[in-house]
């Protein structure tokens, strides 16, 4: 089962998305607390990365066509 991006996705857009995620894990702020919380429910790390990359594709997505500046409460939802 494929997960993720089709055949035609963006290469360096996946991969900055990706080098965001991890960033966001391993460094002090609310991202790092969205990522501890997918971990203490039990998502594996890899699978938890990939949901911080996404959910972080999602976030710039809705900045970028709503013209709204971000907001941390962007980072709540079905997961906290």
């Amino acid at each position: 089962m494929t997960r993720g991006l089709n055949r035609n996705h963006k290469r360096v857009v996946k991969d900055v998305f990706k080098a965001a995620a991890t960033a966001g894990a391993t460094r002090a702020g609310a991202l790092q607390e969205w990522y501890q919380g997918l971990l203490a429910r039990g998502m594996r790390e890899e699978l938890a990365r990939v949901t911080l990359a996404r959910k972080l594709a999602a976030i710039t997505r809705h900045v970028w066509k709503a013209g709204v500046v971000y907001d941390a409460k962007y980072l709540t939802g079905q997961t906290q």
